[in-house]
């Protein structure tokens, strides 16, 4: 999925789908509450956040870890908020040239002449983050379910 529709270039990054995205972390949770919601009631639950929050109070996610993807998903969601609000329309391409981030930035928050830039390098660090929990986490499922 993420090399088909996941694309993205130099021109614009994919929220949704590309990597360290929305999608990363919805799997993610969606994987693991399939995996262990038989043995553990509270993953019966809907809801990305409410799913990381399970995860971490049953011990399959480390507490640090689930914050920092709770804080990554929030971040996206917002972006992806913004955007929306920014492009009047469903949105998840964000662009990377500074002239048209800039809007953007500053409904995020970011101020001054680095704001388009700040904002990149937030998303990027989140995105990285995201995606290093995502491959963690499904060697992890892949070693268990190779015992």
């Amino acid at each position: 999925m993420e090399r088909e529709i996941g694309v993205e270039d130099r021109n614009r990054l994919n929220l949704k789908q590309g990597r360290g995205g929305l999608v990363d972390v919805e799997f993610l949770t969606q994987l693991m509450a399939l995996r262990y919601g038989k043995k553990i009631p509270a993953l019966r639950c809907r809801g990305t956040i409410g799913l990381i929050r399970a995860l971490a109070e049953s011990g399959l996610m480390e507490r640090t870890v689930a914050a920092d993807l709770e804080g990554g998903y929030f971040f996206l969601l917002r972006l992806e908020n913004r955007l929306r609000i920014e492009t009047d329309q469903a949105a998840w391409a964000v662009p990377t040239d500074p002239l048209q981030l800039t809007p953007l930035a500053r409904r995020m928050g970011y101020a001054g002449a680095g704001a388009a830039r700040q904002l990149i390098e937030d998303l990027e660090r989140r995105r990285t983050r995201i995606r290093a929990t995502f491959d963690a986490v499904l060697a992890r499922e892949r070693e268990a379910a190779a015992d």
